[in-house]
Order: structure tokens, then sequence, then C-alpha cells
């Protein structure tokens, strides 16, 4: 009678990695041992891969020579092995294993840091990405201690919850920005090349440069410092960068009682002249010389004297005084 033997155990195990933690640039090879069923198959699952990927019979590692593999966080991986059973229907054997990495992607619903987070490195592939903003714990702002400041490559829009920005030093504009609030600025330099649009109420503390400034209709521009317009200034709708004029007063000597500008039109049918002088006696520091239906517009210093030569009533009704706000 003959005897039959067993068909060979079938013998699925040692499911490993060759490295158990990776960085997120070094690649991850799978490797186990498989023996007694040449017709077994494999299918590797792994987190975030739930429909698998099936394998090639005979396949001992993965990926194949010649392929590499990353992950970006921790990552589970099982390997199912299916096999037939003597009435041919389908068995499965399951082994399984855990990689970590060691500079991983996190997602978190809410993440809560009581300590200091350093971001080391900030590129084009690797930044911070807010889709609904980042803001501080109440009365608390959002604060950046590092020296070298906040830069910001696209735009920055302050003010859409209630606040307004506040620049307690310098700063600099090296291209086209637009003020459409209230905005207060302390020491303020505009490139060449660059625009200022000042759409709202804009208060200029300190010392200003400016290329290529735009006020709005309706909105305000304040300077309380220096003002340099290194190009041209196109004004439109009411605009005042001075003072309210006014009527020179009385006969006699006018004493500026701040910088600004005599300026006015000789209507009087004769020639006249301006004399600024350094006080009541002082030397002459410019004459003037306006003939008639001539326009003029003279800079005045704060304390400087003006006299008016050939002078009639005329020539006083139609010369005025702006000071310099």
């Amino acid at each position: 009678m003959p005897i039959t033997k067993s068909p060979p155990e079938f013998i699925f195990t040692d499911f490993r990695a060759d490295q158990i933690a990776v960085s997120r640039t070094q690649p991850v090879k799978l490797r186990w041992v498989c023996d007694g069923d040449a017709d077994a198959t494999f299918t590797l699952f792994w987190s975030g891969n739930t429909g698998g990927e099936s394998l090639a019979k005979g396949t001992r590692e993965w990926p194949p020579s010649g392929q590499s593999r990353m992950i970006t966080k921790d990552t589970s991986f099982m390997l199912r092995a299916n096999t037939k059973n003597p009435s041919g229907g389908n068995e499965y054997h399951y082994q399984t294993i855990v990689i970590n990495c060691t500079d991983p992607d996190l997602t978190a619903n809410t993440l809560d840091v009581t300590n200091d987070t350093h971001l080391n490195t900030l590129t084009n592939t690797g930044r911070i990405h807010a889709l609904a903003g980042i803001q501080g714990d109440g009365t608390k702002p959002l604060r950046v201690h590092q020296p070298a400041g906040l830069k910001v490559d696209a735009a920055l829009d302050v003010g859409e919850y209630e606040g307004q920005a506040t620049f307690r030093r310098q700063v600099t504009v090296a291209g086209t920005t637009a003020l459409n609030g209230t905005t207060n600025l302390k020491t303020t330099n505009v490139a060449a090349d660059s625009t200022f649009t000042a759409n709202g109420t804009s208060n200029l503390n300190g010392t200003t440069n400016l290329k290529t400034t735009n006020v709005a209709a309706g909105s305000t521009f304040t300077a309380h410092g220096n003002f340099t317009a290194s190009g041209g200034i196109s004004l439109s709708e009411a605009t005042s960068i001075f003072r309210e004029p006014v009527s020179i007063p009385g006969a006699g000597h006018f004493t500026a009682d701040a910088d600004g500008f005599i300026y006015g039109q000789n209507r009087s049918g004769t020639t006249f002249y301006v004399l600024v002088r350094q006080g009541w006696t002082g030397p002459e520091r410019r004459r003037v010389t306006v003939r008639d239906w001539e326009s003029y517009c003279i800079p005045v210093k704060r304390n400087q004297v003006i006299d008016f030569e050939n002078e009639t009533a005329a020539i006083r009704n139609d010369s005025f005084w702006m000071r310099i706000s």
C-alpha cells in the first residue's frame, strides 16, 4: 500500500527592516523569510496605503533591487502572504513592523507646546503653513524675538481683526506698498522705483524718504518730521502739505514763526523787491525782484525777517505766508 507524504510545511517568518529608524532622506528596506510554497503571493500594506501593493512571486525584499522608498513619519508595515490549502481555498499569514522617522512630518488636531519650538531650517520646501492663521493667546501678541526680524515674502494684511500696525523702528519698503487704513510710522524709507500708496489716514512721525507717493481721494497723509521726496510728487483732489496760508499781517516787517514760504503774485503795476534778513537788523540773506504780474515763492527759515521794498497795499493783499506743518 503506498504511503502519501504530507506537503512541506509553509515557513513565513523573520519580517525585519535593515534599519528600524531612518531619516526622511534615507531609503527603507524590508526583508523576510518564506519557504515551502513557491506559489505564495505577497501584498504589502502601510500607513496611508491601505489598498496595499502586490509583490511578485518569490519576492523576499521590498522595495525591489534598484528602487528606493522613503517615509516622512513613523510608519507601520504589514506583510500578507497568501497560500492555498489542500481544498484550494485561500489562507492568509501576516507579519508587521514599525519603522520610526527621525525627522517626521507632524499632523495634529490640537498641539500644545509648553516650551520653546525651534524651526531650524526654513527653505522653499520647509515652511510653516497655517491655513486658518496664527494668533496669540488672548491679549498676548504673537511675537518674533530673533534680532534678524520677520521676513514676509508675500502680501502682509494687517488689521482685519480690529488691529492696527505700529512700527516702533525704521521701516524700509523695497516694493509697492499700499496702506489701506490708519497707519502710524516713525521712520519710513521707500526705495527708488517703488511706490507708497495711502488709501487711509497715514501719520509719518519721523524722517520720511519717498520715491513715488499716491494719496487716494478722501485720505489723509500727515508728516510730523522731515519729509524728503526723491522723485516727483503728484497731488490731486484737495491736498495740502502746509498749514492754512494767511495774508501777511499789517505793514512793515514780518517775522517767520516757523519754516515756510512767502508766495504771491505782483499785480501792483510796478516792480518791488522781497528781502529776507536774519533778524531785524541783520544782513540780507536773499533779495528777490518781482516784476509786474510775476508770481513768486520764497523759502523762509524760522525767525527770519521779510521786508518789501516799494511796498503798496496791493502788494500786501496779494502776499501770503504758509507755515510748513
